[in-house]
Order: structure tokens, then C-alpha cells, then sequence
């Protein structure tokens, strides 16, 4: 392998591995998430841009061309079922910190103690059952959480069923995924 061929697929490296480790923080980082797969989509172009010129330009031409390639098969393995893995790789770092959370809701007296259980990142849709929402991924129309819901009863659920929670009840349950046994991935939107 040559030394430019060892450039190339460090590159494509760091370009995937950083998509990962975002993914893998044990945070809610919402906003960051969504700017990282626009820089992910952004960056991932560019590359390509530039492998093409690089094997207009001569010499070896397979390398470039096996760059793009690669970046095309990560392009399809992050949005052909992306959001569904990237909430997976999210929900296994933190459904020991997700856990505690809904621990701590639970033994919550009131409101306001639910409210500083959760935090900015994760919102209570109902009590009985317990069914939380933890923000995953946000942007301006619609976004995406991984909802602990023990009974799975919300699968068909709309704005006017009376088992969301009234706050809740703007936002439209457009899908849902399961990702693990009570955890969902949950795409909620504006209308």
C-alpha cells in the first residue's frame, strides 16, 4: 500500500471515527449531533471533490477512486438505516445514565423535583406509566428521541390521544424504531 493510498484511508478514518465518537458521548448533545451529520454530509462531498481531481490529475487513479468508494459505502452504511444506529450506539454509552434518570423520576414527589431529574435534555411524557423522552437529535422542523416506554402502547399514537401528555401534544409522533426492549427512537415534528 502505498504511502498516498495511507493518506487517503487516515483521512477517511478520522472522517468516520469522529462521526462515532460523537455519537458514543455519554451526554445529550442534541444540537451538536445534528451539526455533526450536516459536517459529516459536507465533509464527506468535499472528499470526494478532491479524490476526483486527485485522479484526474494521474497517476495512480484507483486510489482516489477506492476513496470514494469507501466514502460513498460509509455514506450509504450512515443514512441507510443511520439514525437507527447512531440512537443504538447512543443509547448503549448511556442507558446506565438514562436509568438513573428514570430512577430518580421515580422518586420524585413533584414537579419540580421531576423537572431537575431530567433536565434540559429529557422531558416526562406521562407518569403512569412512566414514559420519558431524552433528547437524541434536534433540529429546526423536527427531532428525535430515544423514549423509555415500558408498555410500548404509543406506537399509533397522534396529538389527540389522551395517553401524551398535553405539553407533548403540538408535536406529532410521526415514527418510532425499537432499539432496545423499553427504549424506542422516537421522531417527533412540528404539524
Amino acid at each position: 500500500m502505498s504511502g498516498r493510498m495511507k493518506l487517503f484511508l487516515n483521512v477517511i478514518e478520522m472522517w468516520v471515527g469522529l462521526l462515532f465518537a460523537i455519537f458514543a458521548l455519554p451526554y445529550d448533545l442534541p444540537k451538536l449531533t445534528s451539526l455533526a451529520t450536516l459536517v459529516f454530509v459536507l465533509s464527506g462531498l468535499v472528499m470526494i471533490v478532491v479524490f476526483l481531481f486527485t485522479a484526474a490529475c494521474g497517476g495512480n487513479r484507483h486510489e482516489p477512486l477506492i476513496s470514494i468508494a469507501l466514502i460513498i459505502l460509509f455514506f450509504y452504511l450512515t443514512f441507510g438505516n443511520g439514525l437507527r444506529s447512531r440512537a443504538q450506539i447512543h443509547l448503549l454509552t448511556n442507558q446506565i445514565r438514562y436509568e438513573t434518570i428514570l430512577k430518580q423520576i421515580r422518586q420524585a414527589n413533584n414537579d419540580k423535583e421531576r423537572d431537575q431529574a431530567c433536565g434540559d435534555n429529557c422531558t416526562v411524557l406521562s407518569l403512569q406509566p412512566l414514559r420519558v423522552a431524552f433528547t437524541f437529535s434536534d433540529s429546526a422542523w423536527d427531532w428525535d428521541n430515544i423514549v423509555y416506554e415500558p408498555r410500548g402502547e404509543l406506537a399509533n399514537a397522534n396529538r389527540d390521544d389522551n395517553r401524551v401528555d398535553s405539553k407533548w401534544r403540538y408535536a406529532s409522533l410521526t415514527n418510532r424504531e425499537l432499539l432496545d426492549h423499553d427504549w424506542y427512537l422516537e421522531h417527533f415534528s412540528d404539524g
